[in-house]
């Protein structure tokens, strides 16, 4: 429909390029594109950042809850219980206080 109601637009030489969707960035921006990869290792950076806060975050949560079951820990171990019993209530427990940091 473009080259029928302009026959005569050429761009040095060339047709005219149409763009449409997600390539009219490319034609609104054309200094955007080069600064393509600097945008993406700044996101990589932050989100990087970002998840190591939420890592840092889950693994106190996680250690001030084993912390303060402690006593009852060592109580559980003096009547009876067994390590394996015992990793498992902590992974249990664990599990449950990661599943709500998270």
């Amino acid at each position: 429909a473009l080259r029928a109601a302009l026959p005569e637009a050429t761009d040095q030489g060339r047709a005219v390029r149409v763009l449409t969707g997600a390539e009219r960035g490319e034609g609104e921006r054309v200094d955007a594109l080069g600064g393509r990869g600097d945008l993406l290792a700044m996101l990589a950076s932050v989100a990087g950042t970002v998840v190591m806060v939420a890592l840092l975050v889950i693994a106190s949560t996680l250690t001030q809850a084993v912390h303060q079951r402690s006593g009852e820990l060592a109580l559980l171990r003096a009547v009876g219980a067994s390590p394996r019993q015992l990793r498992s209530a902590v992974g249990r427990e664990a599990g449950r206080v990661a599943a709500v940091a998270a």
